[in-house]
């Protein structure tokens, strides 16, 4: 299991560098990361040094066309190995940026430059009622779960495609976001639909709503389960 809004990709999509000295006496030092960042998410990167001659300084930078972010600086004159995370920067859908590594002593330096793509996460949407038939009058109960806590408008419309109640700019502080509809008691008969806006996504979601006779419902339900049951 992951730490909440912790990126969650498969580390064989990952950049590893390796710099590996001329004799076996200079440095070695490998940074590892994803291939590809998830805008807005903590992700973790691995570096390590190994055979350092001398004291040396790593810096690992994520530069963009606006700033240069320093990720890491570490002073280090023996062997090590870690892991950090770094919260990914936000973007409209995609960009990319570049990934720079340079250690530096006074006898060695070595930099190296890699791009590195950046995506806007695409939220999964859920819509669901807590039925699927109602009566005219009754109150619909919906929820609409998602990977994101803000939603755009949500609107739900009759069966003459008529909007019959809005919602707009709703949000949760958790991932799921719940709302409710009272139906007019002269509602007509026929299959409703909540429809969700999420971003650029759409999720819709149908109910009906029918004059059913709930004694008789009930009675055919239980004649059901005796014959199971049998």
């Amino acid at each position: 299991m992951g730490r909440p809004g912790i990126q969650s990709r498969i580390w064989t999509l990952c950049v590893i560098w390796m710099c590996v000295g001329l004799t076996d006496a200079e440095p070695q030092y490998m940074v590892t990361f994803p291939a590809v960042l998830e805008a807005g998410a903590e992700t973790q990167y691995c570096v390590s040094l190994l055979q350092p001659s001398e004291t040396l300084v790593l810096t690992v930078t994520l530069m963009s066309q606006e700033k240069n972010t320093t990720l890491l600086e570490k002073t280090s004159s023996t062997d090590f190995h870690s892991c950090f995370y770094f919260k990914v920067p936000l973007v409209q859908n995609k960009e990319v940026q570049n990934f720079k590594v340079e250690v530096r002593g006074s006898k060695f330096y070595s930099r190296k430059v890699k791009k590195v793509m950046i995506e806007a996460s695409q939220p999964m949407t859920f819509v669901q009622t807590d039925k699927p038939i109602y009566l005219p009058g009754q109150t619909v109960h919906f929820r609409v779960v998602s990977l994101d806590t803000k939603f755009r408008p949500a609107s739900r419309l009759d069966v003459n495609h008529n909007r019959i109640g809005q919602w707009l700019n709703e949000s949760s502080n958790g991932k799921i976001l719940q709302l409710s509809y009272s139906l007019n008691s002269e509602a007509r008969e026929g299959y409703y639909r909540v429809s969700v806006t999420a971003g650029n996504d759409k999720i819709r979601h149908s109910f009906k709503v029918e004059k059913y006779d709930r004694q008789k419902r009930l009675c055919h339900f239980y004649r059901e389960d005796v014959n199971f049951q049998n």
